[in-house]
């Protein structure tokens, strides 16, 4: 057990939080005298942890020290920077470790980096601070670096500041995966229903077309045109071809005539206007599933020209598939994979996971080999990260005895990991891929990270969009979010000049996400 105690910065508490599992994955914590939140292998001894005692170490906030002058843009975040940084420090005097990604744990690092440039620092003192103040290893440094540097090229293409983004979420999946947190519910249990979340789909997209059109665009007789144009869409979940090849196509059709756009099967495509409407920089649908993959269900993403598909193995070993509750085989995932190919879709994207239970590095290796064998166009490798949500959490005294590499203090544990995510880059590299994205979660195994590896033109425009927060993502469907992203040459913005971004949430509930359309599931 730890208890942080003597706390006068309840404002950080969650960064707080993040950090301290971050030493102590597994670790139950508590702020004082309130109850464990937390749920995990208790440890073998009480931890305390006294925060206001950190504040001789922390030095003053303001203009100087950790404010402005060192690239820090509001005194609330050089606050907080130092304060993350002497926790950190006592924290990694009590166990011995350092982190790779020292006191970062927010979902964007390469944002950190984008904010120091922008602040006029030089590469050379953009990497000072990263060291001095955030505690970031070299190499992981570099991979912002080499990152933030492809995702410049990679933004170029399109006009960002001037276009928005749609995601449309489809919250059905085959079974539900022992590590999944996302909005999932079993298709079996809902098939019959299904139809009328399609329909509450389509009133959504009518709504927000509507709006958009009140806010001083025009209409047609085709639909509605955006104030902003639309330049990518991300059909995801749960897993979309969990829907019958009908619905697909009714989906996809619905969306294309509400408003006026179509696929466009990769941004370098020559084709012909269709009926006026206006052509997407990128059309993604994540197949995921083997399980729910059919050829007629490609054939009605390649009628609509998707451009970007995903088949998600997550690991090419039976054994952790049935652990984890994937209830599909190798060969599954092979068949659809060998499928989208003769189909010709040419811009396939894989997500493998490391850390998996029970899995070690002999088991990645065969992974890979797998991988390089089939030469996917993109592969995002993923480090494990279990949420509170997910059936490993929340159903602990089942699954508690089962390995997972990296959920404990042990420093071995954590290099495993890091040689899992190294063979990851390796493989990419080798299938002529490059780094193009990158986040991270809370309670990654060994404090690794997520990394999108694509080849030259493949990279998924709408995963840096979204991920960067460039421009305004409208999310669709229940449990999806929706950020409103406005620059200060638009609109008014943050005090501080920054981009100001507005989130709203859906109800992750279908029946209280159908309801706001007056549709009883």
């Amino acid at each position: 057990m730890i208890t942080i105690r003597n706390h006068t910065f309840s404002t950080y508490d969650n960064d707080i939080r993040a950090l301290v599992n971050a030493f102590y994955p597994g670790v139950p914590i508590q702020f004082g005298t309130e109850q464990v939140t937390e749920s995990g292998r208790a440890a073998e001894t009480e931890i305390f942890l006294d925060i206001d005692s950190l504040k001789c170490e922390m030095g003053p906030i303001g203009e100087s020290g950790a404010g402005r002058d060192s690239g820090i843009i509001t005194a609330r975040f050089a606050e907080k920077t130092q304060l993350k940084k002497a926790l950190y420090q006592r924290l990694s005097a009590q166990t011995g470790r350092s982190l790779p990604w020292g006191t970062l744990t927010g979902i964007r690092p390469v944002r950190i980096l984008e904010m120091l440039e922008q602040q006029g620092l030089t590469p050379a003192e953009a990497d000072s601070r990263l060291r001095e103040q955030f505690l970031i290893s070299a190499d992981k440094i570099r991979l912002m670096k080499d990152i933030y540097r492809t995702e410049q090229e990679v933004l170029s293409r399109i006009d960002y500041r001037n276009t928005c983004s749609l995601y449309i979420g489809i919250p059905f999946c085959p079974t539900r995966c022992l590590y999944c947190s996302f909005t999932s519910n079993p298709i079996d249990l809902w098939a019959d229903r299904v139809d009328l979340y399609v329909e509450c789909l389509k009133r959504e997209m009518q709504t927000l077309a509507a709006q958009h059109a009140d806010a001083g665009t025009h209409r047609d007789r085709s639909g509605f045109i955006p104030a902003l144009p639309i330049s990518t869409v991300y059909i995801g979940g749960g897993t979309p071809t969990a829907l019958t090849a009908a619905q697909l196509d009714r989906l996809l059709t619905e969306m294309e005539e509400i408003f006026c756009i179509y696929g466009n099967e990769g941004a370098a495509a020559a084709q012909p206007d269709v009926a006026g409407k206006t052509p997407l920089a990128e059309l993604t649908v994540e197949a995921g599933r083997p399980d729910s993959i059919t050829e007629e269900k490609l054939r009605v993403l390649k009628a609509h020209r998707v451009g970007r598909i995903s088949i998600n193995p997550q690991t090419f070993q039976q054994k952790t598939l049935d652990l984890i509750g994937r209830r599909h085989t190798v060969e599954e995932t092979v068949r659809a994979y060998e499928l989208a190919r003769r189909l010709g879709f040419d811009n396939i994207n894989m997500d493998l996971i490391m850390g998996l239970p029970g899995e070690n590095l002999k088991d990645v290796e065969m992974t890979l080999a797998k991988v390089r064998e089939l030469q996917p166009d993109n592969l995002t490798v993923h480090t494990l990260a279990v949420k509170r949500a997910a059936r490993l959490s929340t159903e602990q005294k089942a699954w508690g005895g089962i390995e997972r590499k990296g959920s404990s203090p042990d420093a071995g544990e954590a290099s495993e990991i890091a040689c899992m995510t190294e063979l990851g880059a390796e493989c990419a590299a080798e299938l002529g891929m490059h780094q193009y994205y990158l986040y991270r979660q809370k309670n990654m195994a060994g404090n690794q990270e997520n990394v999108g590896y694509a080849k030259p033109g493949k990279e998924s425009l709408y995963n840096i969009l979204m991920m960067e927060e460039k421009h305004s993502v409208y999310g669709l469907g229940a449990g999806s979010s929706t950020k409103e992203v406005i620059y200060a040459d638009r609109e008014a913005v943050r005090p501080d000049g920054r981009k100001k971004v507005i989130r709203s949430d859906n109800p992750k509930s279908l029946k209280d996400y159908a309801a706001h359309f007056g549709i009883t599931l």
